[in-house]
């Protein structure tokens, strides 16, 4: 499939500046109101790409002031992509990816809202190689290279010039990089307005470098969501730039980082009050370029396919299975799910 450029997501979330009128979705705090799923909180989950931030689509509706959300989202991955050039350059993804995201956010009045996610990763050879064979030559995709290569295994690495610019440690359970941010809804011009809201993040070195749990880095992220409903439909885009920065490890390799481009194109449909079912795709620009093989360097689309159901009221699950469209940095899938809890 042809890959998503920033510019076709960019023209694709003008395009909803055209579309009909939005109708008047509240609040789903007190169960009343036709669930609202908007984007799933869902990335490509490369160890090599999780050190840096990626900076999702805002919620739809943010909650008024001093009311909010806690929530936990729990994503668990396979992959295997391994890349090596003249026996100096070496980028390994094998293995199996489980990451935990505890997140609250808070109402501070004026259609802003304060955000905070934690996220706890773990690393192991898992158990899924078999499976996702015997999955791939069912549907005739390509294997590449996992057959012939011994299940199970666990190697996240990259190396370059032969040196080591990264890598994550097996069996090992530790909190990633933090990320603290803040979203603003727009005051909407009229009926004939889109909901439009901005956010702003930061993401702080919290996680262990030399383990493979963050980048030791400060860096940060702008972005826009413009949102638009048609009675049981909602289409959601957003698009972002992340300011990343070089950790110590990948400039003593000479692996560089860039500034990249984020970006999300969702598809809602609602059914009945308390469930809503979600198409969604994803575009990733890689933020490294130093190393120049495609485990590492290739930008990444995926498309997701989820929903979430309001079982009581306050309470909210989501679920979600993610599937690599494009580029050779993503996982084979990625199984999400999540448990939101207002107050």
């Amino acid at each position: 499939m042809p890959r998503v450029s920033s510019s076709t997501t960019a023209l694709l979330c003008l395009l909803l500046l055209s579309a009909p009128a939005p109708a008047d979705d509240g609040p789903a705090d007190d169960g009343k109101e036709p669930l609202v799923a908007g984007s799933l909180e869902v990335r490509v989950q490369n160890p090599l790409w999780l050190i840096f931030p990626r900076l999702g689509a805002a919620p739809i509706d943010l909650p008024p002031a001093g009311r909010g959300e806690v929530a936990w989202r729990s994503d668990y991955s396979s992959f295997f992509r391994v890349d090596e050039r003249q026996g100096t350059d070496l980028a390994s993804l094998d293995g199996e990816i489980w990451r935990n995201t505890f997140a609250a956010r808070v109402g501070l009045g004026r259609d802003l809202a304060l955000w905070v996610e934690v996220p706890i990763l773990y690393g192991t050879g898992g158990f899924l190689d078999h499976l996702v064979e015997e999955y791939h030559e069912t549907f005739g995709f390509d294997q590449e290279g996992r057959d012939e290569n011994p299940d199970d295994q666990f190697a996240f690495l990259l190396i370059h010039d032969r040196r080591l610019a990264f890598e994550l440690v097996e069996d090992a359970t530790e909190p990633g990089d933090v990320s603290v941010g803040i979203d603003w809804r727009l005051p909407e011009r009229g009926r004939s307005g889109p909901a439009v809201t901005l956010r702003a993040a930061v993401e702080l070195p919290s996680g262990d470098e030399s383990r493979g749990f963050g980048s030791g880095e400060v860096e940060a992220g702008l972005g826009v969501t413009v949102h638009r409903s048609w009675t049981r439909y909602r289409l959601t885009g957003s698009l972002a730039r992340q300011l990343q920065r070089t950790p110590e490890a990948f400039e003593r390799a000479a692996v560089e980082t860039r500034h990249n481009w984020v970006a999300d194109l969702v598809l809602e449909r609602g059914f009945g009050r308390n469930l809503a079912l979600v198409v969604q795709w994803g575009y990733e620009q890689s933020p490294l370029l130093g190393a120049a093989l495609p485990a590492s360097d290739d930008s990444s689309g995926t498309l997701t396919l989820g929903g979430a159901w309001r079982p009581a009221p306050r309470w909210r699950i989501d679920f979600a299975f993610l599937e690599d469209i494009d580029g050779e940095t993503t996982q084979d899938f990625t199984g999400h799910f999540a448990v939101r809890r207002s107050f």
